[in-house]
């Protein structure tokens, strides 16, 4: 009967241990992903913390307001296996044409309502994401983007899914 309550006993410890030890690592992900992106504790426009939905609770992506007349860059995990980070930033239509040499007029009789530009981060260093990859990240289906391959850019039909509100305003 010892032997069964010491192993019991052994059993509860091990548990507390492990689920310490979860919270622990988790936590250090966390502020993993804070360390490498320290601008995310920016307040959006509407005052909520970046990152949170209207609603209050965690978006899928995280708003970094720019300087003015910058465009609004945006966040998003690429997968909790790697930690890494897609960083995107949302040009208007004359934006397009203005900073990428685009042309804004034929993006208007596409139907399309604004730009996105993707990068990748390696070794602390931002670097051009292809426009494919990043519409298979953001849950675009075919339907709603052309890809400008000479401008490593994608044109959008409609704002991707969990994009903060503060994108409209670069519309």
């Amino acid at each position: 009967m010892e032997g069964l309550f010491s192993f019991g006993l052994l059993f509860v410890f091990v548990i507390a241990v492990v689920v310490v030890g979860t919270a622990v690592y988790a936590a250090r992900l966390r502020r993993r992903g804070e360390d490498l992106t320290p601008e995310r504790d920016v307040a959006t426009p509407s005052g909520r913390p970046a990152g949170a939905a209207p609603d209050g609770t965690a978006a899928s992506f995280t708003d970094v307001s720019a300087p003015s007349g910058a465009p609004h860059e945006y966040f998003k995990s690429m997968g909790l296996e790697t930690g890494e980070e897609m960083k995107m930033r949302v040009y208007s239509l004359d934006e397009y044409a203005e900073e990428l040499g685009g042309d804004a007029h034929t993006a208007r009789s596409g139907h399309h309502i604004a730009v996105l530009k993707a990068y990748r981060q390696v070794d602390d260093e931002w670097y051009d994401y292809p426009p494919d990859r990043a519409a298979r990240v953001l849950g675009l289906a075919s339907e709603d983007y052309e890809v400008d391959a000479q401008r490593s850019v994608l044109l959008l039909k409609r704002l991707p899914p969990g994009l903060p509100g503060s994108a409209r305003d670069v519309l």
